[in-house]
């Protein structure tokens, strides 16, 4: 049998061993990470996620759109205000224009004869666009002054120095309709017989010429009507 004292002596020889596997197994179960299930989402979770993105999204459309909604409204009231400016300065315009005409026309008014003699003298000196502006302007504002004859000649005149035989015509006949006694009838008559020539209307101009010869018999320009209808039909027009 073993003694008492070899019984005491084995069990503080094995006690040592029992205790460091003791902490042992106490450190290992302390510092072991627990062990947890992990769990999977479910579908309903899955829709709200998506749901949530799609609505984040829509926010950031809706904010983009409301941005360039501001921004177009900015530039249609600015191109509304561009406009009534634009309105605004056409009428100041049209009224200024009005207030030119009506000065022009009280001048015109006030001295009808000094507006003829700036009609001659500019056909005289060969300026003949300033002539046609003024004898225009005396037409349109005194059209029954008793010079209207006189300036619908001048016209005609203006008109045969550019060629434009059409008005020429009409200005003419419109002095001889406004003056049967004008002044120029016998060249305003030659002036018709020659463009009427000019346009191979030979009938016409041999009546006008005839009319000539037998209104003014002695006049410069019967004369020369002759000289001129021999001329025309020398060369066959």
């Amino acid at each position: 049998m073993v003694s008492q004292q070899a019984s005491g002596s084995i069990l503080l020889a094995v006690f040592p061993i029992f205790n460091s596997t003791s902490l042992l197994i106490a450190a290992i179960i302390c510092f072991s990470p627990p062990s947890f299930a992990i769990s999977q989402p479910s579908d309903i979770e899955l829709k709200i996620d998506a749901l949530e993105d799609v609505v984040v999204k829509l926010v950031a459309t809706v904010e983009k759109q409301s941005g360039d909604l501001q921004r177009l409204q900015r530039e249609i009231g600015n191109l509304e205000a561009k406009n009534d400016s634009q309105t605004e300065e056409a009428a100041q315009l049209k009224k200024n224009r009005g207030n030119q005409n009506n000065m022009l026309r009280v001048g015109l008014d006030a001295d009808v004869d000094a507006t003829y003699r700036r009609i001659v003298e500019a056909v005289s000196d060969r300026n003949y666009a300033f002539a046609e502006k003024q004898a225009l302007a005396l037409l349109e504002a005194k059209p029954t002054a008793s010079v209207m004859a006189m300036v619908q000649f001048w016209l005609g005149e203006i008109r045969m120095v550019y060629g434009d035989h059409t008005m020429a015509k009409e200005y003419y006949q419109n002095a001889l309709s406004v003056a049967q006694d004008h002044p120029k009838a016998p060249d305003i008559m030659l002036k018709l017989a020659v463009i009427a020539f000019e346009h191979g209307e030979t009938a016409e101009a041999d009546t006008i010429i005839a009319k000539l010869m037998k209104s003014h018999p002695k006049s410069t320009a019967a004369h020369l009507a002759v000289t001129t209808q021999k001329k025309y039909k020398a060369v066959g027009r």
